[in-house]
């Protein structure tokens, strides 16, 4: 059997490109990020501006729970977007979107790319589009030699929600406010499979709901669950952030939400988060 975490004791496999460096290690991944002003390269500067990381910083990645045997960084797109690629010893492979990540707060495994199997490895390449056009990407090569180009497949991946989270879910809440009284409140939640969010926000005895819609993108699982970006309207109020969708519990009706970064979304307690039972 290949090494897995927890086997690296001298250093496991490692990867860079440009300034962004990542290994494995015996808890998971980490990355870190090197200061280069290059020719060859993409100024660091512009983008630890854009992401706040810090140089020669270890970031270790949640999520990460494989049996990995190798390690690879590449970037994607016209713009320098870095990902890191994980192959399993069953020869699946995971990815760490890295600066989506970091500026959402929550640097984590996306978990296995479906639909891949008998991969032995990575390469940089180019995508043609067939009209003079393309891109960098990368992609995993399985046993036979077929190429698969992993950004997209992540794309793809995203842009959705399980089957199991769809549907309408409503939670009671209690809302405090400065002068230590509370009112009680509830949020009506639909999921769509598409990634599609709508909250009716309805104050209890105020026939005036708050409604806000959006849509999700799939950033990677944690101990708290799943983990989502968000970019949801109130008319032409935009709310950002990030939460964790426990989906332990849907056989059971409940689904748990967490907030992780921007705006806490259903007022959720510090360090807490909403029960949402499915109607």
């Amino acid at each position: 059997m290949e090494p897995g975490p927890g086997d690296w004791a001298d250093g496991g496999p490692q990867s860079e490109d440009a300034f962004v460096s990542a290994w494995l290690t015996d808890d998971g991944v980490s990355v870190s990020f090197t200061k280069s002003q290059s020719r060859d390269f993409p100024d660091s500067e512009a983008y630890r501006r854009a992401y706040g990381f810090a140089y020669d910083t270890e970031y270790p990645v949640a999520g990460c729970y494989g049996d990995y045997q190798d390690i690879f960084v590449g970037a994607s797109g016209q713009d320098f977007c870095p990902y890191v690629f994980l192959l399993t010893t069953e020869g699946t492979v995971e990815y760490i979107d890295i600066f989506g990540g970091l500026w959402h707060g929550c640097l984590c495994s996306g978990g296995p790319l479906y639909g891949f199997r008998d991969i032995v490895g990575f390469e940089s390449g180019a995508y043609e589009d067939g009209f003079g056009g393309g891109y960098e990407t990368v992609y995993a090569v399985d046993k036979n030699g077929r190429k698969y180009d992993m950004p997209a497949c992540i794309t793809a991946q995203g842009n959705a929600m399980p089957s199991y989270a769809a549907g309408k879910w409503c939670a009671n809440v209690y809302h405090s406010v400065a002068s230590g009284a509370s009112y009680e409140g509830v949020y009506y939640l639909s999921i769509h499979e598409n990634g599609l969010v709508e909250i009716n926000d309805v104050i209890v005895s105020i026939d005036a709901p708050l409604q806000i819609a959006g849509y999700c993108t799939y950033l990677g699982t944690t101990e708290l669950g799943m983990v989502y970006q968000f970019g949801l309207y109130s008319g032409d109020q935009l709310r950002e952030g990030t939460f964790a969708l426990d989906l332990y519990n849907t056989d059971y009706g409940e689904m748990t939400v967490t907030p992780i970064s921007g705006v806490n979304l259903f007022d959720a307690p510090e360090g807490g988060c909403t029960v949402f039972t499915r109607l």
